[in-house]
């Protein structure tokens, strides 16, 4: 049985040999779990913009407009000597918007590898199933 040094350096002189395993199904699952930790992300992340938004405490009642509010960090919440800063609830939009950003910049690089969006056929049946139905009838 030859060796992986062997077997690639054999596939990489002769590329009409390269044969490998797309994973496909592996492939397509992993998107979907992305998109489905991403809309979870999404769905929390609204819900405590949101929550934020009304809340009169500051920093909570400043992140909507105020970025330095947004991005205060969790060591910055545990040295305020004010306290008046709560570190686990006070941070928690800015850690999922982290969270989200790691997550969309996985989805991201790893989508751009997936080839579904170049497949003539399902563009085809996205617009079949998408645009008919938001077509007026």
């Amino acid at each position: 049985m030859a060796s992986y040094r062997a077997l690639s350096t054999f596939m990489s002189k002769h590329q009409e040999m390269l044969i490998v395993r797309q994973f496909s199904d592996l492939n397509a699952k992993n998107l979907l779990y992305y998109e489905a930790e991403l809309a979870h992300l999404e769905l929390e992340l609204t819900e405590v913009e949101v929550d934020d938004l009304i809340c009169s405490e500051n920093p909570r009642a400043q992140m909507a407009t105020r970025w330095s509010y947004l991005a205060m960090t969790y060591d910055d919440a545990l040295t305020d000597k004010t306290n008046t800063v709560h570190p686990d609830r006070d941070t928690l939009q800015w850690r999922l918007v982290e969270r989200t950003r790691e997550t969309l910049h996985k989805y991201s690089k790893f989508s751009r590898i997936s080839l579904a969006h170049r497949s003539p056929v399902w563009r085809h049946w996205l617009r079949l199933t998408f645009v008919s139905r938001s077509s007026p009838a």
